[in-house]
């Protein structure tokens, strides 16, 4: 899922930024996966394009084991 797109559009040059959210199955086990894109973008003939699409991940986890550190205090 992508989300919570802001985008700056100067002529025929834009960037854009994003949030990201991954649910997937790698290796038969539930994954999550969360993390943003920056995106570089020229307008060329009419039509966006991308010029660089740089993928940043804040973590990638079985969804059993999840990504935060257990409570020891608990």
């Amino acid at each position: 899922m992508t989300h919570n797109l802001v985008i700056s559009i100067d002529g025929d040059a834009a960037s854009a930024y994003s949030s990201i959210e991954i649910c997937m199955i790698e290796n038969g086990q539930s994954m999550i996966a969360s993390g943003y894109y920056v995106d570089i973008l020229r307008r060329v003939n009419g039509e966006w394009e991308f010029v660089v699409r740089d993928n940043t991940s804040y973590h990638l986890v079985p969804h059993l084991k999840g990504w935060a550190a257990p409570d020891e205090a608990k």
